[in-house]
């Protein structure tokens, strides 16, 4: 029981150091594309469709980053299950 723990805890830490990181990704992105928005912003894009171009660039990278390493994990697991449990 106590290894079950062990490893919800690991996960967790794991997917909190994940969050942390896709957030700093999405900052540094906007930072450095800060001409391109107010560029975009001078000839008629609003606010509106800049922040959902900012959420969908976001969600494009929690796919790109998120269906392979869930793909990964599951293999991973019912690969290695019965490794531990011999």
């Amino acid at each position: 029981m106590q290894e079950l723990y062990i490893g919800i805890l690991f996960g967790c830490i794991v997917a909190m150091i994940g969050i942390v990181n896709i957030i700093n990704t999405l900052v540094t992105d906007v930072v450095s594309r800060k001409l391109e928005f107010s560029t975009m912003h001078s000839i008629g894009m609003t606010k509106r469709q800049m922040a959902a171009k900012i959420c969908l660039d976001g969600i494009r990278m929690v796919l790109a980053g998120g269906i392979p390493v869930c793909f990964l994990a599951f293999f991973l697991r019912h690969g290695c299950w019965h490794l531990l449990y011999l």
